[in-house]
Formats: structure tokens, C-alpha cells, sequence
């Protein structure tokens, strides 16, 4: 799993996250970002051609977090996505990571149908 989690104070300059970002996709079958981390990592601005994009330079899965509006995943094959669950939130310090972590856990697995694996990693954060 490559989790983009681009912080600025890390890089001189978004274009160099992009491009480390970059060399390691011919080792990664799961690329985790949201909009702006995936726009790093492909130059694209729309979610469906920066997993396009992903996707042609050799990631399998490519996971898009949309904040409010839920998460998609993109593979060759197919498009799913799911909706957040509405929950008071008190904090979003820690959610990104802890959807990530979901994406390792062997509980998890396996990741067919696909639909259904982000189903439960999205309603494990609540």
C-alpha cells in the first residue's frame, strides 16, 4: 500500500512529493491518497483520470478518500465507491490512518467482491 499522505513541511516542493511518489508505483498494488495527493502523484485533477493514470504506471487498486463524500476505489475492471456513514465528528485527526491501517488488515481480505471489502473498511472508522 502506497499511502501518498503528502505533508507539505516534508518536501521543498509539491512536484518533488510527486515525483518520489512516482518511482515507487512499479513496486505497489494500493494507491492511497486523496484528491490533492492523487493530483501529486498523476498531474490530473479529475478523481476518474488520476486513477486512469495511477493505474497505467502499474498500481492495481487505486483508493481516492473524498472526505465528506465517502471514498472510491478505481481498478482496471471496475468503479465502486462508498458513502460515509453520518457520525458527529470530533476530531478527523488520525481518520486517513486509520483507513489506511483497515486496508492491511488481514480481516480484510479477501479483497473480492470489492464493493463489499470497502463497505466494511469504511464502516470500521465508525
Amino acid at each position: 500500500v502506497l499511502d501518498i499522505d503528502y505533508r507539505a513541511s516534508s518536501w521543498t516542493s509539491p512536484e518533488e512529493a510527486g515525483q518520489a511518489a512516482r518511482q515507487a508505483l512499479a513496486w505497489t498494488d494500493v494507491v492511497l491518497g486523496n484528491e490533492g495527493e492523487l493530483s501529486l502523484l498523476t498531474g490530473q485533477q479529475e478523481t476518474r483520470l488520476q486513477a486512469q493514470a495511477a493505474l497505467s504506471l502499474g498500481a492495481k487498486i487505486v483508493i481516492c478518500k473524498l472526505g465528506s463524500k465517502g471514498v472510491v476505489a478505481h481498478t482496471r475492471d471496475s468503479t465502486c465507491s462508498a458513502q460515509p456513514i453520518p457520525i458527529e465528528v470530533v476530531s478527523t485527526i488520525g481518520a486517513g490512518d486509520g483507513f489506511a491501517r483497515q486496508l492491511a488488515n488481514p480481516v480484510s481480505v479477501p479483497l473480492n467482491p470489492l464493493q463489499r471489502f470497502f463497505d466494511f473498511v469504511n464502516r470500521v472508522l465508525v
